[in-house]
């Protein structure tokens, strides 16, 4: 049986590399490497994904 990772929104960010988010990368990196070595099965919660879109892209414009 794999197991699972749960990948929180700190973590994704740092594996994203997104600028100000990013002050773990190297440890979160190392970690996660080793986790998928392991066949480790990575997963996203939706809320990660939702929590994380503003911090990585820009804000758009709204349109009038």
């Amino acid at each position: 049986m794999r197991n699972v990772i749960l990948i929180d929104t700190s973590v994704y960010l740092n594996i994203l590399k997104v600028p100000g988010f990013d002050q773990q990368q190297q440890t979160v990196h190392a970690d996660f490497r080793q986790y998928l070595s392991g066949n480790a099965r990575p997963i996203t919660p939706s809320g990660t994904n939702r929590t994380t879109g503003p911090a990585k892209a820009p804000a758009s414009p709204t349109c009038p």
